[in-house]
C-alpha cells in the first residue's frame, strides 16, 4: 500500500500498489476494498474513497474477512469510513449478490459497521422479482433435520421457548390466554398448571 501525506493541507492519499488488489482494510469493520483512491481528511478524520473513472467497476469491490460471512462481496464506486464513530459508509454498489437473487440497496448504499454488520439495508423489494421468483407450497423435508434440531435442544444449544416467543402461564391466565392468542397475539402460550417451568 502507498501512503502520501501533505502536511500543508493536512491530508493523506492512500493507494494500492496493484489495482484490483484488495490492500486497504478495515479491521474493526472486518472489510477489505480494493478500491483505488483514497484520501484521508486528517482533519475530519474520515477516510473518502473513490474509483477512477478508467478504472472497471469489477476492480472495484468490497469484501468481508469474517469467515462466516465468507461469501460477501459487492463491488461498489465510492465509500467513507469515519475514523472516530468507526463506520464504513459503501455508495455506488449496482447490486449484491444474495443466494441466486442481485439485491439492489436503496440509494445504491450500505452503512457497515462493528464486526462486517450491515446497518439497515433498505431494499426495493420490486426489484427482486426481476428474475420471476415465485413462491410455492409443498413439503418440507422437516425431518430431514428433525434428530440434529432434536440433539440442539436437549443440550441446550437452541432455545426454542425463546424462539418461538413462548409464553408460560399458570391454568388460572388460560382463558385470557386463549383470548389473547384468538386477537393475533404474537406469542405462543405453555399453560403450566403446577408451576413446574420457569417462566
Amino acid at each position: 500500500m502507498r501512503l502520501k501525506f501533505n502536511l500543508e493541507q493536512n491530508y493523506a492519499t492512500i493507494s494500492p500498489e496493484l489495482e484490483g488488489a484488495a490492500a486497504i482494510s478495515f479491521p474493526y469493520a472486518q472489510f477489505k476494498t480494493s478500491i483505488t483512491e483514497a484520501r484521508w481528511d486528517l482533519n475530519t478524520q474520515k477516510i473518502t474513497m473513490t474509483k477512477a473513472p478508467d478504472v472497471p467497476i469489477e476492480n472495484s469491490y468490497f469484501y468481508t474477512t469474517r469467515k462466516d460471512l465468507d461469501s460477501l462481496r459487492f463491488n461498489a464506486e465510492k465509500a467513507e469510513y469515519d475514523i472516530q464513530l468507526q463506520k464504513l459508509k459503501v455508495s455506488g454498489i449496482p447490486y449484491i449478490i444474495v443466494a441466486d437473487a442481485k439485491i439492489t440497496p436503496e440509494n445504491n448504499e450500505v452503512l457497515i459497521l462493528e464486526n462486517a454488520k450491515i446497518g439497515q439495508l433498505g431494499i426495493r423489494i420490486g426489484l427482486g422479482w426481476a428474475k420471476s421468483h415465485f413462491f410455492t407450497t409443498g413439503q418440507c423435508p422437516v425431518m430431514k433435520y428433525h434428530r440434529q434440531l432434536m440433539q440442539a435442544i436437549l443440550h441446550d444449544k437452541i432455545k426454542i421457548a425463546k424462539a418461538v416467543n413462548v409464553t408460560v402461564i399458570s391454568l388460572d391466565q388460560a382463558p385470557q390466554g386463549y383470548h389473547d392468542f384468538d386477537k393475533g397475539a404474537a406469542k405462543k402460550y405453555v399453560i403450566d398448571p403446577h408451576g413446574m417451568l420457569v417462566a
